[in-house]
């Protein structure tokens, strides 16, 4: 697919949940960095010098497509490209039958006092064990999650602890099936956050121990969000957190580079391996 070609499609689905990972045969990282900047591209460009990524897939002519649902379970592959095929088996992939309805808090929560997160949350089938679940994070820390009440039809519940005064929460929901895809909400590394008012001074929590597990996006699983992620990060476009920067660092070398990203790649498909796993 041209490099052109695969951008556009990349910015049509994106918002839905679609990752878009196109690989340099034969081509060094600053080679790849060129074509990038070449084109204007906004998904990883990742080096495949030794043919790691290409003996998995390739057919022995280029341009080759391969699409893998959130399963990692590759629904197509073949060499050529045909712009309608490939939108078609997309869209396919993305079809998300849960449906969520949830208005945000956005008000100040009091000092040490429970937030109930109350959502509609739609399924034609069951819900996996412990889901549906509310995730949040103090102050930019370590997300915990939180398995949701069902209240009768739709509706489910959960309360997020009380947090001692002026402490940031930031929190999402999560819903996955017994089969199928599971998908957060409002989206992959969105959140909602509200403030909690000045109370009693917060005992002081040691920093926890830095994991180099490539969960970027600490959603607790490994996928290939976590490498366009960790790409991410490495060209600037966003700046992780503690545990994030911990996380996306997956070779523990000490620095987040494209290096990781394709590390992360390849664990998603079994072909290497992260310092720490999950």
């Amino acid at each position: 697919m041209e490099a052109p070609l695969l951008q556009q499609i990349y910015l049509d689905y994106k918002d839905q949940g679609f990752v878009a990972l196109a690989i340099g045969l034969q081509m060094n990282q600053s080679q790849c960095q060129s074509w990038i900047n070449q084109y204007n591209l906004t998904h990883p460009v990742l080096s495949d010098m030794t043919y790691s990524v290409w003996n998995l897939f390739g057919m022995g002519y280029i341009p080759h497509n391969a699409v893998m649902n959130c399963n990692r379970v590759i629904t197509f592959t073949n060499y050529g490209f045909n712009e309608n095929q490939i939108r078609n088996l997309i869209t396919n992939a993305l079809v998300d039958v849960i449906q969520f309805d949830h208005i945000p808090f956005e008000d100040e929560a009091d000092s040490m006092t429970p937030v109930t997160i109350t959502a509609e949350i739609e399924s034609n089938e069951p819900f996996a064990a412990g889901f549906p679940k509310v995730f949040y994070r103090v102050d930019g820390g370590l997300y915990l999650g939180v398995e949701m009440t069902h209240l009768g039809d739709d509706l489910y519940s959960a309360d997020i602890p009380g947090q001692p005064g002026g402490s940031t929460v930031d929190y999402f929901l999560r819903a996955e099936k017994t089969t199928g895809c599971g998908r957060p909400y409002p989206g992959t590394n969105q959140y909602w956050t509200y403030t909690v008012a000045e109370g009693p001074e917060p005992t002081p929590t040691p920093e926890p121990d830095c994991v180099n597990h490539g969960d970027a996006n600490l959603d607790g699983i490994l996928t290939a969000a976590d490498a366009q992620l960790i790409f991410e990060f490495a060209i600037g476009n966003e700046t992780p957190t503690y545990e994030q920067e911990c996380a996306a660092d997956c070779n523990g070398d000490g620095v987040i580079s494209a290096a990781d990203a394709q590390l992360v790649f390849l664990t998603v498909l079994g072909q290497g391996t992260c310092v720490d796993l999950l």
